[in-house]
């Protein structure tokens, strides 16, 4: 073989062999696989917002749901929002209640809630200025600023506003808010175990406010009961007296006092 077809033949051969070559590489490179990045994450956020109470959420009623405190005419008055009426919507009835000598808001609350939660209204308690027991007419400013408050800040039905107390409570609200112009915005009133004195009956103006008594007789107040019934009467008003003897004994009453007076409070609107 001569020299010059040597050479082309180890050319070929080269060729062939870096074409065989890159053949393997080419095939190794193809089998890797990139990988696909994989993990987990977490995250924060930040809000802001503003309320009282224990309740959650501010539903069609329109304010704080649940139970909390708002300052009124130099006091405070506690509230109680029943979790049906943020289901159920606004236009509620409005139940303001005064508590008796030395109890307190809250207590008067415990016995009212589970007809708040039956009968879907805002209930409202109002602390007297003195702490204990109400005073005439200095507090009336506490109980009119608790209703106006409570008017201003949920949906409620301003032609069912109810009055009611226990004890010195409800002799302080018949006293002053069913005798007197006081009970303007009042479509009803209601009192437990009240010594109610109608002596300082000052006319029942602008409207005769309707009202509703109960108590027992175990309870030293009974006898005051029947005889503000009868004078409320003699003046125009619609008033019953609820006998709960056999059922409640002493001074005191209990949640179906409060169903009972609630149910009879609201058959009654102010227009």
């Amino acid at each position: 073989m001569s020299k010059r077809r040597l050479l082309q033949f180890c050319a070929v051969l080269a060729i062939i062999l870096g074409m065989s070559l890159a053949g393997c590489g080419s095939s190794g490179s193809s089998s890797k696989r990139t990988p696909v990045p994989t993990g987990t994450g977490t995250g924060t956020g930040t809000g802001t917002g503003t309320g009282t109470g224990t309740g959650s959420g501010t539903g069609p009623i329109g304010g704080p749901t649940g139970t909390g405190t708002f300052s009124a005419g130099g006091s405070y008055y506690l509230y109680y929002i029943s979790p049906s009426l943020e289901e159920n919507g606004g236009n509620a009835p409005l139940v303001v209640f005064l508590h008796g000598a030395g109890v307190s808001p809250s207590s008067e609350m415990a016995k009212w809630k589970s007809t708040a939660d039956a009968k879907g209204f805002v209930w409202i308690g109002p602390a007297s200025g003195m702490g204990d027991r109400w005073r005439w007419p200095d507090d009336a400013s506490i109980i009119n600023a608790a209703i106006d408050g409570a008017l201003g800040t949920w949906n409620i039905n301003a032609d069912r506003v109810y009055l009611g107390g226990y004890s010195a409570g409800a002799a302080h609200g018949c006293e002053v808010y069913g005798t007197s112009q006081y009970g303007a915005k009042l479509a009803a009133m209601s009192g437990f175990c009240g010594p109610i004195d109608m002596t300082g009956y000052q006319g029942g103006t602008p409207r005769k406010v309707p009202v509703y008594l109960a108590s027992n007789s175990g309870d030293f107040n009974f006898g005051w009961q029947s005889f503000a019934v009868d004078s409320f009467k003699s003046k125009g008003h619609e008033a019953v007296f609820q006998d709960e003897s056999g059922r409640v004994g002493g001074h005191t009453y209990d949640s179906q006092s409060c169903a009972d007076a609630f149910d009879w409070m609201s058959g009654h609107t102010l227009n």
